[in-house]
């Protein structure tokens, strides 16, 4: 999987999705940091990939969708997969925990315009929902699993990523939680903690149980609850300060420390990372693009 920064110039954008494509990129995600629709570049970023033969694909909490009746239309014609932020059925659960009254109608009006559109009626789909299990949305996350499956849209569900703000695993250090509405916050402290052993291997065969119906059978382990085996490994991820990393869910470098692969500002290249780290090898003799 590939992504690469989205508030630098210009400039270097282009070099690093041109170097991308050089190494045989297929697909450019972007996850980030920060909301990937509301830089400056963003529409120019996406118009490159597009005309080089690629495909976007764009993580985002759907605000600006459901803002601008011209984006979408627009997200269509590129060939765009988007991927929208749904962590609960319920709005009260939904708004705290993103931080933001009102966040679950902006989101409903997004999705919708997405439905409408036809971003789920290709195959494969180009609509995604990014899903944080937790406690505190335990209870939702099989309706949401199985509207997904009900309405063509890839689940991807998937617990606290270990890098970043959440590099412990809980949101303790969440400065964020510190700004915004205090009951809101309250509420998002006791929902948002990661869930036990048990609650996994439930939500695990409760899943399992509703693919089963679609016939969606699995092979091995999950990169998702609701997913195939992992392809977070199959790629190399830029983050928005220039340093190249085997993974967007990774902070550790080959070693086991913190340390990345390489750093674009230092001159490596995300291509030259790909075809030459000593990490990558075994990752490149079973990379098949999927």
């Amino acid at each position: 999987l590939h992504s690469f920064p989205t508030r630098r110039s210009s400039d270097l954008i282009g070099e690093v999705v041109r170097d991308f494509l050089s190494a045989g990129a297929r697909t450019i995600n972007l996850v980030g940091a920060g909301e990937p629709t509301i830089d400056p570049q963003f529409r120019d970023i996406v118009d490159f990939v597009h005309s080089s033969g690629a495909r976007t694909v764009v993580f985002t909490n759907g605000v600006a969708i459901a803002n601008d009746e011209t984006l979408v239309e627009w997200l269509w014609r590129r060939s765009v997969t988007v991927v929208m932020k749904y962590n609960a059925v319920n709005p009260t659960m939904q708004d705290a925990m993103v931080g933001k009254r009102g966040y679950s109608s902006t989101r409903d009006a997004a999705l919708r315009r997405l439905i409408d559109t036809g971003f789920n009626s290709t195959a494969p789909t180009r609509l995604a929902v990014d899903t944080l299990a937790c406690r505190g949305n335990l209870n939702d996350l099989l309706a949401i699993h199985r509207w997904c499956r009900q309405n063509n849209i890839f689940p991807m569900t998937a617990e606290f990523l270990p890098t970043g703000r959440t590099a412990d695993g809980s949101v303790d250090a969440v400065v964020a939680l510190e700004i915004i509405d205090v009951n809101l916050a309250e509420q998002a402290r006791r929902s948002l903690v990661p869930l036990s052993q048990p609650d996994r291997e439930r939500l695990l065969r409760d899943l399992a149980t509703v693919d089963r119906q679609y016939g969606i059978e699995y092979r091995g382990p999950r990169a998702y609850f609701g997913g195939g085996p992992c392809s977070q490994l199959l790629g190399v991820y830029v983050d928005i300060q220039g340093s190249i990393w085997a993974c967007v869910a990774r902070s550790r470098g080959a070693g086991g420390d913190a340390r990345p692969l390489g750093s674009i500002k230092s001159g490596d290249t995300a291509s030259s990372i790909w075809r030459t780290s000593p990490y990558m090898r075994s990752i490149r003799s079973t990379y098949t693009g999927a």
